[in-house]
């Protein structure tokens, strides 16, 4: 339930953590796309999500992190025409 915004805002209202997911973040990158998150995987769980090991029910999944592009500073969709017309009557 959410509480009050203005006597607790949002940003300091503790989080309900999952503990059973975790949320590695990594550098994307499209040399890395094929094979990289499936190496992650057997690297896991070879080294730390092995049968008896506290970690073994903690599930992983990986967030890639992209660069900005100059796709990101360009305009997505045109503004309607009637706020692109000049709204005041000519005399």
């Amino acid at each position: 339930m959410m509480e009050d915004p203005i006597k607790t805002p949002l940003v300091l209202q503790p989080k309900i953590w999952n503990k059973e997911i975790m949320y590695p973040r990594y550098l994307f990158d499209t040399s890395l796309a094929i094979n990289f998150r499936q190496e992650f995987t057997n690297w896991w769980k070879t080294y730390y999500a092995f049968s008896g090991s506290p970690l073994e029910q903690i599930k992983v999944r990986l967030i890639p992190i992209t660069g900005r592009t100059l796709e990101t500073f360009f305009i997505h969709k045109k503004p309607p025409r009637a706020m692109l017309i000049k709204m005041e009557p000519r005399s």
